[in-house]
Formats: C-alpha cells, structure tokens, sequence
C-alpha cells in the first residue's frame, strides 16, 4: 500500500500537461475532467495564470487528494470518531474563514471609517 503511494506521488510530478484535461483513474477511483476543471477554476481565482502550471497542479492535487483518501479508508480512519472531530473543527473554521471573507468582500471597509475609528481611539486615550 505504501508502495503505491509514494509510485503515484512520484509520478504525479512528471506526468505531461497535456493529459491533464482527460479523466483518469486512480487506483481505481475515476477523477473527471469535471473536477479538474473546477480545481483549475479555484487556481485560477488564487492567482496562477499560467495554463500549464494550472493543468500540471490540478492533476498533481487531485491525485494526491486521491491517493490520501484511499490510504485513509484502508486505514479506517474515516470511521475513527477522533478523526471526525478534527474534520468537524475543521470543516468549521474552514466555513468561517470563507464567510468572514465573503463578509469582508461584500462589505468594504473605507479609509474615512478608518480614520474616523482612529480619531476616535486617539481622543479616548488622551
């Protein structure tokens, strides 16, 4: 098992750009173009613009995600009621990093509510 791992990781980085937008499988478990394409979509959004480092790093991550997972089930880890807690922690602090940036987004602060909020701490201090 752990052989397969470290194989599969090894090969995730040399595998063609080209042959990132096609589904593959690993181990068995079918990756679609569908989730390629949405993960190139997330990096896109974060910033990497390039093609083919988008295609490279999406096939890269998304075997690797795969890959863990599967070592993770044979594991029985995702039965481990202590593993359902982190996962629940951080599934939490995952929905309120994106809803405090969607806040933040939707809801600008404006260097006049800075200022105002900066003279306000100043005159309550002196």
């Amino acid at each position: 098992m752990l052989k397969s791992f470290v194989l599969a990781a090894a090969l995730a980085g040399v595998l063609p750009a080209a042959v990132a937008q096609t589904a593959f499988m690993v181990n068995g478990q079918f990756v679609s173009v569908e989730e390629q394409m949405q993960l190139m979509d997330f990096l896109r959004a974060n910033g990497v613009t390039n093609e083919k480092q988008l295609k490279n790093a999406a096939r890269s991550i998304l075997l690797e995600q795969k890959i863990i997972e599967q070592a993770a089930r044979n594991e029985g880890l995702l039965e481990d009621p202590r593993v359902r807690v982190l996962i629940s922690e951080k599934q939490a602090q995952l929905y309120g990093s994106i809803l405090s940036r969607r806040y933040a987004s939707e809801h600008p602060i404006t260097e006049e509510q800075v200022r105002n909020r900066y003279d306000s701490l100043l005159s309550s201090t002196l």
